[in-house]
């Protein structure tokens, strides 16, 4: 293609990439047509791009790969072997390839997640001790000397605000919703959140305020069923999609019942207890009811430790790859740019393997 920036041309391929069509730039051989010996590139257009390729494109430098031919036709001295098209065709197919499996390691690391917090909440540590039937189907067998407990025996408190919408400040106390229970385990104090007034504060949350070691528990909507530990002193109010969770420290340690709260088991419980055809809602006694595996409390605090270290330890491994991820697509995301605009030229690229 041709064309300054600002001419029709230019336009053309700014709306391309803009509504991401473009999937791949092949860097063609010079001198590869007829008396046109400027550089040329393929576009590879979609407009159904696969989950992977969305928000990227894929260079291929094909410069060097040709065959000569045995005479010139004018200024075309060479042409694409059938080899040559193979080898382009296996790396547009590669980009999909390596992206997929990187995200399918992190796919892989977090159901070995899920896998080691199910079976320690359920079954424990010691794979020796004896096991009995928790008489909950969901819950299968759990250690002999463990119990299992309604929530509401655990806790001193489940409870939510007033059921209304403060309006919004510029600055005030912090406002969190459903939204602020970050798929990274934690709560959300710092982005993008909402703010009310004092007088708002003092009027809804007369009936809990979230303190430190309180369990913030979603019941309603899309993040139904997320359960995130309050690990900070300060003063904020959660809306009435979520609602307090304060366990009785005494029998039970608030790490380890949040760790349940937010395991698959309990969700499947969660979706038992819910009511409404459209958005979830689920109850505040619903919640009360959840049968929760009770171990005793030195086991709690050992089994809390253990999901610890090793949820570190995979978190770090998703985090290696989503960064290396990142840093491949803002790389293409670059050269893609700078090849656009003229200033680069990518018969010098080469891509990383």
């Amino acid at each position: 293609m041709k064309g300054d920036a600002g001419s029709g041309e230019s336009n053309i391929r700014r709306w391309i990439i803009e509504n991401d069509w473009l999937e791949c730039i092949v860097g063609l051989p010079l001198n590869m047509f007829y008396n046109t010996g400027i550089a040329t590139y393929i576009w590879i257009l979609s407009n159904q791009k696969s989950v992977h390729r969305r928000g990227k494109v894929q260079l291929i430098d094909a410069t060097e790969w040709y065959g000569k031919l045995r005479k010139n036709l004018g200024s075309k001295n060479c042409e694409l072997r059938g080899e040559d098209i193979e080898r382009i065709t296996e790396e547009f197919m590669d980009f999909d390839e390596y992206i997929a499996k990187k995200q399918r390691m992190i796919e892989l690391l977090k159901e070995q997640k899920t896998v080691i917090i199910n079976q320690a909440v359920t079954k424990g540590l010691n794979s020796d001790v004896p096991m009995k039937y928790s008489g909950i189907e969901w819950l299968g067998e759990i250690p002999e000397h463990w119990q299992v407990k309604r929530l509401g025996w655990i806790t001193s408190e489940i409870n939510d605000i007033n059921h209304e919408m403060p309006k919004a400040v510029i600055s005030g106390v912090a406002f969190l919703s459903a939204k602020d229970l970050l798929d990274n385990g934690t709560l959300n104090f710092t982005k993008d959140i909402k703010f009310i007034s004092e007088e708002d504060f003092e009027r809804l949350s007369k009936k809990v305020r979230p303190q430190k070691d309180d369990i913030v528990y979603s019941r309603i909507g899309a993040k139904l069923g997320k359960s995130r530990l309050v690990k900070v002193n300060t003063r904020f109010l959660v809306s009435y999609s979520c609602c307090i969770i304060r366990v009785k420290k005494n029998i039970s340690m608030p790490e380890f019942i949040n760790i349940i709260l937010d395991s698959d088991f309990v969700f499947t419980e969660a979706k038992l207890r819910t009511v409404g055809v459209g958005v979830p809602d689920l109850g505040l006694r619903e919640i009360s009811r959840f049968p929760i595996p009770f171990p005793p409390l030195n086991e709690q605090k050992e089994i809390a430790l253990f999901i610890e270290k090793k949820s570190e330890k995979i978190n770090r491994a998703i985090a290696t790859i989503e960064k290396e991820i990142k840093l491949i697509q803002e790389y293409r995301t670059t050269l893609i740019s700078e090849t656009v605009t003229g200033k680069i030229d990518v018969r010098k690229y080469r891509p990383p393997h």
